[in-house]
């Protein structure tokens, strides 16, 4: 089955605005995968920042004068 480009252009050009809608959510779901995945390496950068912290031994306190 061949599909020509003036048939797929008659079948996305008269769908009552589905088509549309496809345009705009697929970069606000393209940005929300992004957002997602940068959230989970932050989160994960963060988590690591602190057990190496926990790990270090605290610095020696200076002496009262």
């Amino acid at each position: 089955m061949t599909v020509s480009v003036e048939h797929l252009t008659l079948v996305l050009g008269h769908q009552g605005g589905w088509d549309e809608i496809g345009i705009v959510l697929a970069p606000v779901a393209l940005f929300a995968v992004l957002l997602a995945i940068t959230n989970r390496r932050a989160n994960r950068f963060e988590a690591e920042a602190e057990a190496e912290a926990i790990e270090q031994p605290p610095p020696d306190e200076p002496t009262p004068r």
